[in-house]
């Protein structure tokens, strides 16, 4: 018998003698070394989840990111507009306080030297300081704080003290035990106080709470 013509064959056999017993096995040859398709199957199922799990985790990771990035701006935002704030009422010589002189949606508008006037008024997101000379728009920053904010600027008693007071519009206080998730939602709260023409290399002004300037 030619034995290679057995080496086709994709049936292997072998016969074992064990205790006077001749134990024969039989394999088939294409299952050599290979995996079936259940376990292909399977692997696939667990690496499809193990994708899905580090996809909900890299969206979770990179929207925390975002929020973070988010609440700082708005910090930094809210710094720079106590700063100017402060500066724009100790550079004023007379401040527009009243509602019914002000435009719908301003808070204050101070009058500066040289025909110059800085008003401040709400924005979708925040405040927004405009600037005019001589009656032309001349500038406008806006001040992101996060969100909706509430917005007061009122005279303190009868001095020339102003204060620029913004709040959450729910006004919710937050616990201490509040989440960083939820603290990062507020938006930036202040409170500024400044003297009228407080910087004497301006003229001595006056605050006018129910008149013009």
């Amino acid at each position: 018998m030619n034995r290679g013509s057995h080496s086709g064959d994709a049936t292997l056999s072998r016969r074992v003698r064990r205790g006077g017993l001749i134990i024969a096995s039989r394999r088939d040859a294409s299952t050599v070394g290979g995996f079936t398709l259940v376990e292909l199957i399977t692997a696939l199922g667990g690496v499809t989840m193990l994708l899905s799990l580090t996809a909900v985790l890299l969206t979770r990771a990179m929207q925390s990111q975002a929020e973070t990035r988010r609440y700082f701006d708005a910090q930094r935002h809210a710094l720079a507009l106590s700063e100017q704030f402060r500066d724009d009422v100790h550079r004023a010589t007379a401040a527009q306080l009243d509602q019914s002189k002000l435009n719908d949606g301003e808070l204050i508008r101070l009058t500066q030297a040289q025909s110059r006037t800085v008003t401040y008024r709400h924005s979708d997101h925040g405040i927004a300081r405009v600037i005019a000379a001589d009656g032309k728009p001349a500038g406008r920053e806006d001040y992101d704080l996060g969100g909706v904010v509430k917005a007061d600027v009122n005279q303190e008693g009868t001095t020339s003290r102003v204060v620029l007071s913004i709040t959450a519009p729910d006004e919710k206080p937050l616990l201490p035990n509040d989440s960083a998730a939820l603290i990062r939602e507020k938006p930036a709260l202040l409170h500024v106080e400044a003297t009228l023409g407080a910087d004497r290399r301006y003229a001595d002004g006056a605050i006018v709470p129910g008149g013009s300037p």
